[in-house]
């Protein structure tokens, strides 16, 4: 009955640790600052590192062409990104102005 009891109590420690755990956050965002902007090439530099736009980007909340978010953007302006690696270039999926 004891080993029984014990079993349950694992078993509900290993539940509630699997509950905590997919609870946490799992925010991808990084913060970059931008230094260059080119809308002819379509990619703007971040932190020495170039960036190219998916074709639409979450942009602030709302999905709209790369481009359009390129023209938003300001040398100097602090924004949070989530890019990934993508046939050899960073492509930026979301990008946040206001947080």
């Amino acid at each position: 009955m004891n080993r029984l009891l014990q079993a349950i109590a694992l078993c509900c420690v290993l539940i509630l640790s699997v509950v905590a755990q997919s609870q946490e956050s799992t925010d991808s965002f990084w913060t970059a600052t931008v230094y260059r902007v080119d809308l002819a090439n379509g990619y703007v530099v971040m932190d020495d590192t170039v960036y190219y736009l998916a074709p639409r980007v979450n942009y602030n909340g709302n999905m709209i062409p790369g481009t359009a978010v390129l023209s938003q953007l300001r040398s100097g302006m602090t924004v949070r990104i989530e890019a990934e690696f993508v046939a050899g270039q960073n492509r930026i999926l979301a990008l946040q102005t206001r947080f």
